[in-house]
């Protein structure tokens, strides 16, 4: 499939508004899409992680202003989680074994978002700032490696854990998104964000769907069948990274 057939580029914005409604930047759905794509493996890393800028930097800022973000639940994701994102995105994988780390990150990825959807809600307790740091650190690093935000793992593990309401998750997970994307842009090469803005169309949609996606989100609470609908299209994109 083309990056620039309009099948594609309506699908990444269906993705970014999907994921910027429960405050994620959407990395792992792009990364899912694009190995549909004939854009190359080597080069996704760096497209998604701009996405994500794009995408959970909106998040944040419409959930920052419905009040939805308390700053003591997110520093101890954030400190621990931007220092390990930079080291997992200055290594060098070779292109065999960064497609199965991939694989097996993004089949992760869509377990966490099925079991997310179906957590229920309750009594929320901050966690304890030691869990919190292990929690962002091990994220961190997981996603500076494959080039995605980590919002995706955060999120599930927060609502799971009862560490934050569905809102409040949603606005942690868009800013730790946001820092880890961009630690692990600057550990990879200069022209990383060059390559990204050669695929200009897909940011304006991604762009676009974020807008749309963050203020439902802020305003709603977002259907679970949404993040199953994401999940078996994450899930599929592993099993073809598998199989071809």
């Amino acid at each position: 499939m083309s990056p620039d057939s309009l099948l594609f580029l309506f699908a990444i914005g269906w993705v970014a508004v999907l994921y910027s409604m429960v405050g994620h930047g959407g990395a792992s759905g792009y990364l899912a899409l694009m190995t549909l794509s004939t854009i190359p493996i080597k080069d996704t890393a760096p497209i998604a992680l701009v996405m994500n800028l794009l995408v959970a930097g909106i998040s944040f800022a419409i959930y920052r202003r419905s009040r939805h973000f308390d700053w003591s639940l997110a520093w101890p994701f954030i400190v621990s989680a931007a220092p390990l994102a930079f080291l997992g995105g200055s290594l060098r994988l070779a292109a065999g074994t960064h497609k199965i780390v991939l694989a097996v990150v993004l089949a992760a990825a869509a377990l966490a978002l099925f079991i997310g959807a179906r957590a229920g809600s309750g009594d929320t307790q901050p966690p304890k700032r030691s869990a919190a740091l292990l929690v962002g650190a091990f994220i961190g690093l997981l996603s500076g490696v494959v080039g995605i935000g980590g919002g995706v793992f955060l999120g599930p593990i927060m609502i799971l854990s009862r560490w934050a309401d569905a809102k409040s998750t949603a606005a942690v997970s868009a800013v730790f998104i946001l820092v880890n994307s961009t630690a692990g842009l600057l550990a990879r090469p200069p022209d990383s964000v060059r390559l990204a803005m050669e695929h200009w169309p897909m940011l304006t949609v991604g762009l676009a769907g974020a807008l749309v996606g963050s203020w439902l989100g802020a305003q709603y609470t977002p259907n679970p069948v949404l993040r199953r609908v994401l999940a078996a299209t994450v899930l599929i994109a592993a099993a073809k990274l598998v199989i071809t």
